[in-house]
């Protein structure tokens, strides 16, 4: 399960995802000894295999590259496992990013009303996560962004949405 945050028609936005997949996987391939210079079928082969896991975080920088970072670690370059190569054809860990397709199926409806993820295009980013967290993704959104649609604080709506409201007796 995974939190996307992505940049809607609106404004930014989040959608929660079950059964992830990236390229028919939830694994990745760990890109860190080869960087983002391209590599041909044989590198690529030999490249470790990590897996997608709660607590991790998958985001695409403005230069097109993955980056993984597993619970608490440090981002390192990732490529999509079962990349296709052409002969003796090289690719970037950019240009494997490109094109692969991505899966998820919405758990509800995203927060721009999306009803189906967003490619893994540019400054997306997937939180994975173990159990659905609307408090989880609306604060990940407002941190990522820093101010509310209706400019109010990130700090007071949570606050908010943690206190109980109080009912008036007559």
């Amino acid at each position: 399960m995974a939190i996307e945050l992505y940049d809607g028609s609106a404004g930014a936005a989040y959608i929660q995802l079950q059964n992830v997949l990236i390229n028919g996987k939830v694994e990745m391939r760990d890109c860190t000894p080869s960087g983002t210079a391209p590599m041909d079928k044989s590198a690529y082969n030999k490249l470790e295999k990590l897996v997608l896991a709660p607590g991790g975080v998958l985001e695409r920088g403005d230069d097109g590259v993955l980056r993984y970072s597993a619970a608490g670690g440090k981002p390192v370059c990732v490529v999509p496992a079962n990349i296709k190569f052409e002969h003796s054809e090289a690719l970037s860990p950019a240009a494997m990013a490109e094109n692969i397709p991505f899966r998820g199926d919405p758990v509800a409806p995203g927060s721009d009303g999306a009803t189906a993820a967003a490619p893994l295009k540019n400054r997306v980013k997937l939180v994975f996560v173990s159990a659905q967290n609307v408090e989880l993704a609306e604060f990940l959104l407002h941190r990522e962004w820093r101010m509310l649609p209706d400019g109010t604080t990130i700090l007071a709506n949570i606050l908010r949405l943690r206190t109980p409201t109080r009912q008036r007796t007559p």
